[in-house]
Protein backbone atom coordinates (compact mmCIF):
# COMPACT_ATOMS: atom_id res chain seq x y z
CA UNK A 1 0.00 0.00 0.00
CA UNK A 2 0.93 3.70 -0.20
CA UNK A 3 1.60 3.54 3.56
CA UNK A 4 4.49 1.14 3.06
CA UNK A 5 6.96 4.00 2.82
CA UNK A 6 5.83 5.41 6.15
CA UNK A 7 5.91 1.96 7.74
CA UNK A 8 9.47 1.51 6.54
CA UNK A 9 10.46 4.74 8.28
CA UNK A 10 8.90 3.68 11.55
CA UNK A 11 10.65 0.31 11.40
CA UNK A 12 14.05 2.01 11.67
CA UNK A 13 13.30 2.48 15.37
CA UNK A 14 12.81 -1.25 16.02
CA UNK A 15 16.39 -1.69 17.18
CA UNK A 16 15.77 0.84 19.97
CA UNK A 17 12.32 -0.09 21.29
CA UNK A 18 10.04 -3.09 21.98
CA UNK A 19 6.41 -2.88 20.96
CA UNK A 20 3.45 -3.09 23.31
CA UNK A 21 0.69 -5.61 22.43
CA UNK A 22 -2.60 -4.60 20.87
CA UNK A 23 -6.13 -5.86 21.51
CA UNK A 24 -8.40 -7.14 18.78
CA UNK A 25 -12.10 -6.36 19.00
CA UNK A 26 -15.29 -7.66 17.43
CA UNK A 27 -15.50 -9.25 13.99
CA UNK A 28 -18.41 -9.96 11.71
CA UNK A 29 -19.18 -13.11 9.84
CA UNK A 30 -16.79 -13.13 6.86
CA UNK A 31 -19.72 -13.97 4.58
CA UNK A 32 -21.24 -10.53 5.24
CA UNK A 33 -18.10 -8.63 4.27
CA UNK A 34 -16.94 -7.30 0.89
CA UNK A 35 -14.09 -9.15 -0.75
CA UNK A 36 -10.56 -7.92 -0.11
CA UNK A 37 -9.93 -7.05 -3.76
CA UNK A 38 -12.80 -4.54 -3.81
CA UNK A 39 -11.62 -2.94 -0.54
CA UNK A 40 -8.07 -2.53 -1.84
CA UNK A 41 -9.21 -1.18 -5.20
CA UNK A 42 -11.56 1.24 -3.44
CA UNK A 43 -8.57 2.58 -1.47
CA UNK A 44 -6.79 3.29 -4.75
CA UNK A 45 -9.81 5.17 -6.09
CA UNK A 46 -10.57 7.27 -3.00
CA UNK A 47 -6.93 8.33 -2.68
CA UNK A 48 -6.62 9.55 -6.24
CA UNK A 49 -7.03 6.72 -8.73
CA UNK A 50 -4.58 4.46 -10.54
CA UNK A 51 -3.55 7.12 -13.06
CA UNK A 52 -2.51 9.54 -10.31
CA UNK A 53 -0.29 6.86 -8.78
CA UNK A 54 1.17 5.91 -12.15
CA UNK A 55 2.03 9.56 -12.80
CA UNK A 56 4.16 9.71 -9.63
CA UNK A 57 7.74 8.78 -10.50
CA UNK A 58 9.61 10.19 -7.49
CA UNK A 59 9.13 11.99 -4.19
CA UNK A 60 11.09 13.70 -1.42
CA UNK A 61 9.44 13.79 1.99
CA UNK A 62 10.56 15.73 5.05
CA UNK A 63 9.14 15.55 8.54
CA UNK A 64 9.70 15.20 12.26
CA UNK A 65 9.80 12.17 14.55
CA UNK A 66 8.86 12.82 18.18
CA UNK A 67 9.23 10.47 21.16
CA UNK A 68 7.09 12.07 23.85
CA UNK A 69 8.25 10.12 26.90
CA UNK A 70 11.88 10.90 26.08
CA UNK A 71 11.15 14.50 25.23
CA UNK A 72 13.14 14.33 22.00
CA UNK A 73 12.41 14.88 18.35
CA UNK A 74 14.44 14.77 15.20
CA UNK A 75 14.32 15.33 11.47
CA UNK A 76 13.36 12.73 8.86
CA UNK A 77 14.17 12.91 5.17
CA UNK A 78 13.01 10.37 2.61
CA UNK A 79 13.96 9.96 -1.04
CA UNK A 80 12.03 7.53 -3.22
CA UNK A 81 12.18 6.75 -6.92
CA UNK A 82 10.83 3.58 -8.56
CA UNK A 83 12.11 0.76 -6.33
CA UNK A 84 15.01 2.74 -4.83
CA UNK A 85 14.57 4.17 -1.35
CA UNK A 86 16.64 6.15 1.16
CA UNK A 87 15.72 7.57 4.55
CA UNK A 88 17.65 9.24 7.34
CA UNK A 89 16.45 9.96 10.88
CA UNK A 90 18.53 12.30 13.05
CA UNK A 91 17.67 11.96 16.75
CA UNK A 92 19.56 13.73 19.58
CA UNK A 93 21.57 11.23 21.58
CA UNK A 94 21.15 8.59 18.89
CA UNK A 95 22.68 10.17 15.83
CA UNK A 96 21.74 9.58 12.23
CA UNK A 97 20.07 6.28 11.40
CA UNK A 98 20.08 5.55 7.66
CA UNK A 99 18.36 2.81 5.72
CA UNK A 100 17.59 2.15 2.11
CA UNK A 101 17.11 -0.11 -0.87
CA UNK A 102 19.20 0.12 -4.03
CA UNK A 103 18.98 -2.35 -6.89
CA UNK A 104 17.42 -4.89 -4.54
CA UNK A 105 20.06 -4.47 -1.82
CA UNK A 106 18.43 -3.55 1.49
CA UNK A 107 20.67 -2.02 4.13
CA UNK A 108 20.96 -0.06 7.40
CA UNK A 109 23.69 2.11 8.85
CA UNK A 110 24.03 3.91 12.19
CA UNK A 111 26.63 4.83 14.79
CA UNK A 112 24.98 2.51 17.31
CA UNK A 113 24.88 -0.61 15.15
CA UNK A 114 27.25 0.05 12.29
CA UNK A 115 26.54 -1.13 8.76
CA UNK A 116 24.63 -4.21 7.75
CA UNK A 117 22.87 -5.73 4.76
CA UNK A 118 19.45 -7.29 5.22
CA UNK A 119 18.71 -10.79 3.99
CA UNK A 120 15.89 -13.31 3.88
CA UNK A 121 12.46 -12.24 5.07
CA UNK A 122 13.82 -8.95 6.44
CA UNK A 123 15.17 -8.03 3.00
CA UNK A 124 11.90 -9.05 1.32
CA UNK A 125 9.92 -6.80 3.66
CA UNK A 126 12.25 -3.87 3.08
CA UNK A 127 12.03 -4.23 -0.70
CA UNK A 128 8.21 -4.31 -0.61
CA UNK A 129 8.05 -1.29 1.68
CA UNK A 130 10.44 0.68 -0.53
CA UNK A 131 8.26 0.28 -3.63
CA UNK A 132 6.93 3.56 -4.97
CA UNK A 133 3.23 3.39 -5.86
CA UNK A 134 2.85 0.11 -3.98
CA UNK A 135 -0.90 0.70 -3.70
CA UNK A 136 -1.50 -0.01 -7.38
CA UNK A 137 0.93 -2.94 -7.30
CA UNK A 138 -0.68 -4.82 -4.43
CA UNK A 139 -1.52 -7.82 -6.62
CA UNK A 140 2.17 -8.17 -7.45
CA UNK A 141 3.39 -7.61 -3.89
CA UNK A 142 0.66 -9.59 -2.08
CA UNK A 143 -0.62 -12.46 -4.23
CA UNK A 144 -3.06 -13.60 -1.53
CA UNK A 145 -5.52 -11.28 0.25
CA UNK A 146 -8.69 -11.86 2.23
CA UNK A 147 -11.22 -9.95 4.30
CA UNK A 148 -10.89 -11.37 7.82
CA UNK A 149 -13.43 -9.33 9.78
CA UNK A 150 -14.10 -5.91 11.21
CA UNK A 151 -12.71 -3.87 14.06
CA UNK A 152 -13.66 -0.61 15.70
CA UNK A 153 -10.71 1.78 15.63
CA UNK A 154 -11.09 5.11 17.42
CA UNK A 155 -14.87 4.70 17.23
CA UNK A 156 -14.84 3.98 13.51
CA UNK A 157 -15.75 0.67 11.86
CA UNK A 158 -12.98 -0.73 9.69
CA UNK A 159 -12.55 -3.78 7.48
CA UNK A 160 -9.58 -5.99 8.31
CA UNK A 161 -7.77 -7.11 5.15
CA UNK A 162 -5.08 -9.76 5.59
CA UNK A 163 -2.35 -9.46 2.96
CA UNK A 164 0.04 -12.35 2.39
CA UNK A 165 3.27 -11.90 0.40
CA UNK A 166 5.23 -14.65 -1.32
CA UNK A 167 7.97 -14.34 1.30
CA UNK A 168 7.42 -13.41 4.94
CA UNK A 169 4.46 -13.20 7.26
CA UNK A 170 1.06 -11.72 6.61
CA UNK A 171 -0.05 -8.26 7.65
CA UNK A 172 -3.44 -6.76 8.39
CA UNK A 173 -4.49 -3.40 7.00
CA UNK A 174 -7.67 -1.81 8.34
CA UNK A 175 -9.79 0.33 6.01
CA UNK A 176 -12.53 2.69 7.15
CA UNK A 177 -15.97 1.43 6.13
CA UNK A 178 -17.11 5.02 5.53
CA UNK A 179 -14.15 6.63 3.80
CA UNK A 180 -12.28 3.67 2.36
CA UNK A 181 -9.00 5.06 3.74
CA UNK A 182 -6.41 2.92 5.52
CA UNK A 183 -6.42 3.74 9.24
CA UNK A 184 -4.08 1.13 10.74
CA UNK A 185 -1.57 -1.55 9.84
CA UNK A 186 -0.64 -4.50 12.07
CA UNK A 187 2.33 -6.62 11.10
CA UNK A 188 5.30 -8.53 12.43
CA UNK A 189 8.57 -6.98 11.29
CA UNK A 190 11.58 -9.20 10.74
CA UNK A 191 14.69 -7.64 12.27
CA UNK A 192 18.16 -8.59 13.47
CA UNK A 193 16.61 -8.78 16.95
CA UNK A 194 13.97 -11.26 15.81
CA UNK A 195 10.33 -10.86 14.89
CA UNK A 196 8.72 -7.76 16.41
CA UNK A 197 5.00 -6.89 16.20
CA UNK A 198 4.26 -3.45 14.79
CA UNK A 199 1.08 -1.41 14.95
CA UNK A 200 0.94 1.83 13.00
CA UNK A 201 -2.01 4.21 12.80
CA UNK A 202 -2.46 6.67 9.95
CA UNK A 203 -4.31 9.98 10.15
CA UNK A 204 -4.63 13.51 8.77
CA UNK A 205 -4.86 12.60 5.10
CA UNK A 206 -4.05 15.44 2.73
CA UNK A 207 -4.05 15.70 -1.06
CA UNK A 208 -0.45 16.00 -2.27
CA UNK A 209 0.34 15.85 -5.95
CA UNK A 210 -3.00 14.30 -6.78
CA UNK A 211 -2.88 11.57 -4.11
CA UNK A 212 -4.38 11.55 -0.61
CA UNK A 213 -1.59 10.74 1.85
CA UNK A 214 -1.59 10.32 5.64
CA UNK A 215 0.57 13.07 7.12
CA UNK A 216 0.58 11.74 10.69
CA UNK A 217 1.81 8.28 11.67
CA UNK A 218 1.80 6.99 15.25
CA UNK A 219 3.34 3.87 16.71
CA UNK A 220 3.09 2.66 20.31
CA UNK A 221 6.33 1.19 21.65
CA UNK A 222 6.33 -0.47 25.08
CA UNK A 223 4.01 2.19 26.46
CA UNK A 224 5.78 4.94 24.55
CA UNK A 225 4.43 6.80 21.57
CA UNK A 226 6.45 7.61 18.48
CA UNK A 227 4.80 10.15 16.24
CA UNK A 228 5.88 11.13 12.75
CA UNK A 229 4.55 14.28 11.15
CA UNK A 230 5.21 14.77 7.44
CA UNK A 231 5.65 18.47 6.81
CA UNK A 232 6.57 18.71 3.13
CA UNK A 233 6.42 16.47 0.08
CA UNK A 234 7.87 17.19 -3.36
CA UNK A 235 6.71 14.93 -6.17
CA UNK A 236 8.19 14.17 -9.59
CA UNK A 237 11.46 15.90 -8.78
CA UNK A 238 14.82 14.93 -10.23
CA UNK A 239 16.79 12.99 -7.63
CA UNK A 240 20.52 12.48 -8.32
CA UNK A 241 21.40 8.81 -8.76
CA UNK A 242 24.06 9.08 -6.07
CA UNK A 243 21.38 9.83 -3.46
CA UNK A 244 20.60 6.12 -3.42
CA UNK A 245 24.22 4.94 -3.45
CA UNK A 246 25.17 2.58 -0.63
CA UNK A 247 27.26 4.20 2.13
CA UNK A 248 30.92 3.18 1.91
CA UNK A 249 30.63 1.01 5.03
CA UNK A 250 27.67 -0.85 3.52
CA UNK A 251 29.26 -1.20 0.08
CA UNK A 252 32.33 -2.73 1.73
CA UNK A 253 30.19 -5.59 3.02
CA UNK A 254 29.38 -6.63 -0.55
CA UNK A 255 33.03 -7.09 -1.52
Amino acid sequence: MRIKMQTAILRTTVALFALSPFVMTSAQNAGELPDAESILDRFIEVTGGAEAYDDRRSQIVQGTMSIAVAGISGAITVYQEADDFYTSIDLPGVGIVESGVKDGVAWEHSLLQGARIKSGVERAQAVREATLNASVRWRELFPEVETAGMETIDGEDAYQVVMIPEEGGSQSVYFSVNSGLAVRTDMVAASQMGDIPLQVTMADYMEIGGILMPTTMTQSLAGQSIRISFESTEVNVDIPDEQFDLPAAVAALLK
